[in-house]
């Protein structure tokens, strides 16, 4: 929707209906939590999610990932790989890439997860940042990403190509126990805004306005 307004499109037919997805329920997301905390003596677990490529800053998530130590960190990558072979090899190199996971196999790549990170160049709205909030994943991302994560409330959000903000992002949550924990609960509870019932409601209003009642 920036990108149309700072190229001269029409900002007064701009109207922005962001997507819903599957909530998660109180008693599921209290269980993950459980599990995330008893699971604290092994390295924070980042995933990321999508096509392993360069529109989605995967070069960026490998500098990332070899800036920072093993010890505390182990990243993990879902999706399809759409690298060159150079790239693909220092890529696997460094961070679990698990393939092309079926649903099953990604809701337990999200529950298992401690940290989402996304340093995406170019999206409309994605929607695997919306997944990841339903887990209760503070989720580290770019405002390119076109995201509805609360900047420091339910994750990060900077500037798509800045690696130190991903670095320093990732830091606060591995240092600061209680914030990423506070983060956590409130990235469930912005998922809660952006379920399925609430997109339907949203996109009627909008045509609702836009076209009349009639």
């Amino acid at each position: 929707m920036d990108e149309i307004k700072a190229n001269g499109g029409p900002s007064e037919k701009l109207v922005l209906v962001p997507y819903g997805v599957p909530c998660r329920s109180q008693a599921e997301i209290e269980g993950v939590m459980v599990q995330r905390r008893l699971s604290e003596r092994r390295p924070l677990r980042v995933l990321f999610v999508g096509e392993v490529g360069y529109r989605k800053g995967c070069m960026d998530l490998l500098t990332v990932a070899s800036s920072l130590p093993n010890s505390d960190f182990e990243f993990r990558a879902a999706g399809r790989l759409a690298l060159t072979s150079h790239h693909a090899e220092s890529f696997k190199s460094q961070i679990r890439w698990l393939g092309h996971l079926s649903p099953g196999e990604l809701i337990n790549e999200y529950s298992n997860a401690d940290i989402f990170l996304l340093p995406s160049y170019l999206e409309g709205s994605a929607t695997v940042a919306y997944e990841a909030l339903s887990w209760g994943l503070p989720t580290i991302t770019t405002h390119s990403s076109g995201t509805v994560v609360q900047d420091g409330i339910s994750g990060f959000v900077g500037e798509a190509g800045n690696v130190n903000f991903l670095i320093a992002s990732l830091q606060k949550l591995f240092e600061q126990k209680e914030m990423r924990i506070k983060m956590a609960e409130n990235a469930w509870l912005r998922s809660l805004e952006f379920s399925l019932e609430n997109y339907g409601s949203r996109l009627l209003e909008t045509l609702r306005l836009s076209f009349g009642d009639g």
